[in-house]
């Protein structure tokens, strides 16, 4: 599957005006904390971006709409809550809006890997179909932590993020997706054999020779002086992906080589994202 169209946006960017979190969102919380008896660490007094407005805004381009009208399906990967939002299901709203022909598909609880989720969906429905076109879309808020020690097991920024995929080249393609799986590590405890171990299943998948590819990795730092990895310090939220492949697409200070992998770490959940892709050309 070819990579089309990617963007990225830091939603701090985007003038909306904020208001402070619904009340069915600030009932959904302390209803689940109740019941779980714990105590409820939300801060509802913090403000927060109205959803449609916000997706309005970062997916306004023509060439988005386009994107969207002419997908096959059409996925909304999210770890966060939708904390301001003025329809119970806003993603079929959107598709009855701007009548949109293909099946969309939310990608939930699957905490800040839900991206590597949906492109792994993508890949396995793409030959089903002389042509396919897949996008993944997203708008995810950040939580408003009372307090900030556990903002790392929460997303703590707001983002937009957009990726086009389909089985065709165009005159946009660069990459193309190889492979994309989440790798589950519960009996390897440290973050060293845990690369090691997803980095050599990758190699010895794809016969991948010594310098034909680089690795970019999300927040950790990795000593193997014998493979070629880079560390990119990323928020936590679930954006990493879109975030680095726009940055390959844009070529934002990043190295290239023919094949480039992409990796997220999530330690708490025992899970690793990996996406390879090559160029084209």
């Amino acid at each position: 599957m070819y990579i089309n169209y990617c963007i990225y946006q830091n939603r701090s960017l985007n003038k909306i005006k904020e208001n402070t979190v619904k009340e069915r969102a600030q009932q959904y919380f302390l209803d689940l904390y109740t019941q779980y008896q714990m105590p409820c660490h939300m801060d509802f007094t913090d403000l927060v971006s109205n959803y449609e407005k916000l997706w309005m805004r970062c997916f306004a381009s023509k060439k988005i709409k386009n994107c969207l009208k002419e997908a096959s399906y059409i996925l909304f990967p999210s770890w966060g809550v939708v904390l301001d939002s003025d329809f119970a299901v806003p993603e079929l709203y959107f598709k009855e809006k701007f009548e949109w022909s293909a099946s969309i598909l939310d990608i939930r609880d699957c905490g800040r890997l839900c991206v590597f989720y949906a492109v792994h969906l993508l890949l396995a429905m793409q030959s089903s179909e002389d042509l396919f076109r897949g996008i993944c879309c997203t708008v995810e808020d950040r939580l408003p932590i009372a307090h900030k020690k556990n903002s790392a097991v929460y997303p703590e920024i707001d983002y937009a993020g957009f990726l086009s995929l389909s089985n065709q080249v165009n005159n946009d393609t660069r990459f193309k997706i190889q492979f994309c799986d989440i790798f589950n590590h519960r009996n390897k405890l440290d973050i060293s054999a845990v690369f090691e171990f997803c980095v050599e299943a990758v190699i010895e998948s794809f016969n991948l020779s010594a310098h034909s590819y680089v690795i970019y990795i999300n927040n950790v730092r990795i000593e193997k002086k014998h493979y070629p990895v880079f560390t990119i310090f990323y928020p936590t939220s679930s954006g990493f992906l879109y975030y680095a492949v726009n940055s390959i697409l844009n070529n934002l200070s990043l190295e290239h080589a023919e094949y480039i992998v992409f990796m997220d770490i999530d330690i708490l959940m025992a899970l690793t994202g990996v996406l390879l892709i090559q160029k084209v050309g």
